[in-house]
């Protein structure tokens, strides 16, 4: 009997400061990952609050929602191709090497993965509200 592996998505972000790199960054992204669903879209205060509620009381906060408003993002779910059980932490792993590739500082780091199933949840609700209980809901279930 075939063993059902569990696909589990991940919130993935593509922030302002490297949007316009989007033609270079993508293919990188499409060598392990399938793009279930993606999109252009701008944060707000509240956008950006929402997103990163766990960061709200940082001294630097300020800054970055600054930062996160000033130019598009580019949102995607994204499904790991060889460990799709383990997207999260393959995301994560590849953000690692595109912060080191692209070399901006924390603050402008260019990338966001979710932290665990939970984050993404959360994050995946805010970034596609619409197509989240026809499309997204059922990988959480």
């Amino acid at each position: 009997m075939k063993e059902v592996v569990r696909i589990i998505p991940t919130t993935a972000l593509v922030k302002p400061n490297l949007f316009e790199k989007l033609p270079e960054i993508l293919p990188v992204i499409r060598q392990e990952f399938s793009i279930i669903l993606a999109k252009q879209m701008f944060f707000s205060l509240v956008k950006v609050k929402n997103f990163y509620p766990e960061h709200q009381s940082k001294d630097w906060f300020p800054e970055y929602s600054s930062y996160m408003m000033e130019g598009p993002i580019y949102v995607m779910m994204l499904k790991s191709i060889l460990k799709p059980e383990d997207s999260i932490q393959k995301w994560r792993e590849m953000v690692i090497n595109l912060r080191t590739f692209y070399g901006e500082p924390f603050e402008r780091n260019g990338f966001h993965g979710s932290q665990d199933m939970e984050s993404s949840i959360r994050e995946s609700k805010i970034v596609f509200p619409k197509e989240w209980n026809q499309l997204l809901k059922p990988f959480f279930d």
